[in-house]
């Protein structure tokens, strides 16, 4: 009974400190290319950078493993970026009216914040593919130029930012540049 209680606090303290994850493929997700999300999509992102492996993003940090307070919804803006990619908000799925949104930065490189639609970050989706990075710390296994996707947000039609997790792999932020952690994979979660 002892050793039992012991094993399961081990199991649940592992959990928590972030040792037991799993890549979205293990857990049987539907892996996405950027072409693929559409409004109104369940979707969940996964770092695969080799400096903070299969860390989900979840609002303004980010967690070890997989729960519901990483799933999104995709929502369409109506609006396109100057690129003519469509603009999206997302919604995190636990969250609150008031605080579900993933906010507009207040200038580059800002921590990510969780806010209001009124001013939720309208952001596209992207191919690693359209760009060039040398940067090769991603994670073995886990990267493809196919699937491997950014999220970028238009400051305006010459600025664009990305969806970064720290090197930590505890907080997430707006980036400029290119980075190791700059790597996501995003997955469709079943409704």
């Amino acid at each position: 009974m002892r050793k039992t209680l012991l094993l399961s606090l081990c199991v649940l303290f592992s959990t928590m400190v972030g040792w037991a994850q799993d890549s979205g493929k293990d857990l049987g997700l539907k892996q996405l290319t950027y072409s693929d999300i559409t409004e109104g999509m369940q979707v969940a992102f996964q770092s695969v950078s080799s400096t903070n492996p299969l860390n989900w993003f979840q609002g303004a940090v980010a967690a070890g493993d997989f729960g519901e307070v990483v799933v999104f919804t995709v929502e369409g803006t109506g609006e396109t970026a100057a690129d003519g990619k469509t603009l999206y908000v997302l919604r995190q799925n636990a969250a609150e009216e008031g605080a579900a949104y993933l906010q507009t930065p207040s200038a580059a490189g800002a921590d990510v914040t969780m806010g209001p639609k009124e001013t939720a970050a309208k952001v596209t989706f992207n191919p690693y593919g359209e760009h060039d990075h040398a940067d090769n710390a991603k994670l073995p296994g886990e990267f493809s130029e196919e699937f491997s996707t950014r999220v970028t947000l238009q400051f305006d039609a010459s600025t664009q930012t990305f969806l970064n997790c720290n090197s930590a792999g505890s907080i997430v932020h707006w980036g400029t540049g290119f980075g190791s952690w700059s790597y996501w994979n995003i997955y469709e979660i079943p409704a």
